[in-house]
C-alpha cells in the first residue's frame, strides 16, 4: 500500500508539473490575443482596450499563483526536506505561511474573474437578458462569499486551504463555483444549439462559425465545468488525487476565459453583432418562405383561371357541337 504522505507529495509534483504547461498555454495565448486586439478590426478600441487590460490582470495573476506555488515546492522540498515528519509535516505546518497563502488569493482572484466574464458572456448570448442571469448571478455572488470565507479560515495560523477546518468552506465554494458554471454552460448551450438548429433551417452558412461543436465548447467553457464537478467530488471524498485536481483547476480557470477571448479577437465569437444577423437570417428567411408561400398560390390560381379560360373558349367557336340533354 503507497504510503499517504508520498502519495500527497507525487500529486502535488504532477499538478505543479501540469499547472506549468497550463501557464505557458496561457502566456501564448494571452500574447497573441493581445496582439490580434492591437491591430485588429472586430471590436471597439474601447472594448479592446479593456480586454487587453483583463487579460493583462489575469496573467498577473496567474503567474503570482504560479510562483507562490514554486515557492511552496522549492521549501517543502529542497530548503526544509530534513523537516520532523517530512516534507508534508512542514506543508501542513505552514499552510498559513504568505507563499501558501498568496497562492490561495490568486487562485481565487482568477477564478473570480473568470466566472464574472463567462457571466457576461452568457448575458450577451442570451439576447441580453437579466432574468436570464439573475440565479446565476447570485449563485455567483455566494460562491466568491464562500471564496473569500475559505481564504480567511486557511489565513488562520496552523491552518491551511488542505486543513480539515478550511476544506468544510472550500468544498462549498468550489460546489457552487461548479454549479454556476453548469448552469451557464447549460444556458449558452442551449441558445446556441437553437441557433444552429434555426440557421440550418435557413441554410445559413456564413453564421455558422458561432455555433460550430468548438463554438459551443469554448464559449460555454465546458472543460472547465467538469473540472470543477471532478474537484468537488474527490475533495469531498477525500480523495488524495483531489490535489491534481487543485492545482490543474486552478490554472484552468484562468485559461478558460483567455480562450473565449481569442476567438474575440479573431471575430469568431459570439456579441451583439452577431444576435442582429442572426435576427435578420431568420426574418429574410421568413420572408422567403412567406413569399414562396405566396407564389405557390398565384400559381394554382393562374392554372385554375386559365383551366376556365380554355373551357369558355371551346364552347364559344363556331361549328362546336355542344350535346344537351334536353333534346
Amino acid at each position: 500500500m503507497i504510503d499517504p504522505q508520498l502519495l500527497f507529495e507525487r500529486c502535488l509534483y504532477i499538478g505543479n508539473i501540469l499547472a506549468g504547461i497550463i501557464y505557458g498555454l496561457e502566456v501564448y495565448i494571452a500574447f497573441h490575443t493581445i496582439h490580434l486586439l492591437a491591430r485588429g478590426h472586430h471590436t471597439q478600441s474601447t472594448s479592446r482596450l479593456l480586454l487587453i487590460v483583463y487579460i493583462s490582470l489575469l496573467i498577473l495573476s496567474q503567474t503570482l499563483a504560479l510562483a507562490s506555488q514554486a515557492g511552496a515546492g522549492q521549501l517543502m522540498w529542497v530548503e526544509h526536506r530534513d523537516f520532523p515528519g517530512g516534507p508534508v509535516a512542514y506543508f501542513n505546518s505552514t499552510g498559513s505561511s504568505w507563499n501558501n497563502l498568496g497562492g490561495t488569493v490568486f487562485v481565487l482572484l482568477t477564478n473570480f474573474m473568470g466566472d464574472a466574464f463567462l457571466l457576461y458572456r452568457c448575458y450577451i448570448i442570451c439576447d441580453s437578458n437579466a432574468l436570464i442571469v439573475a440565479l446565476p448571478f447570485l449563485m455567483f455572488l455566494g460562491s466568491a462569499a464562500m471564496g473569500i470565507v475559505a481564504l480567511v479560515q486557511s489565513a488562520i495560523p496552523g491552518s491551511g486551504i488542505f486543513a480539515q477546518q478550511s476544506v468544510n468552506f472550500v468544498i462549498p465554494w468550489v460546489s457552487l463555483t461548479a454549479g454556476l458554471n453548469v448552469i451557464l454552460t447549460a444556458l449558452i448551450c442551449v441558445r446556441l444549439l437553437i441557433t444552429r438548429r434555426d440557421l440550418l433551417r435557413a441554410e445559413v452558412t456564413e453564421i455558422k462559425v458561432y455555433t460550430s461543436l468548438v463554438a459551443i465548447l469554448v464559449e460555454s467553457a465546458l472543460p472547465f465545468s467538469i473540472l470543477g464537478i471532478i474537484f468537488a467530488a474527490l475533495l469531498g471524498k477525500a480523495v488524495t488525487v483531489y490535489v491534481v485536481l487543485s492545482v490543474f483547476w486552478g490554472g484552468y480557470a484562468g485559461l478558460a476565459p483567455l480562450l473565449i477571448i481569442h476567438r474575440v479577437a479573431l471575430g469568431k465569437a459570439w456579441s451583439k453583432k452577431t444576435m442582429t444577423d442572426v435576427d435578420s437570417s431568420r426574418l429574410i428567411f421568413a420572408t422567403n418562405t412567406t413569399n414562396d408561400s405566396t407564389l405557390g398560390v398565384v400559381s394554382d390560381l393562374n392554372e385554375t383561371c386559365t383551366a376556365d379560360l380554355s373551357r369558355t373558349t371551346l364552347r364559344s367557336e363556331p361549328g362546336t357541337r355542344i350535346s344537351d340533354s334536353r333534346v
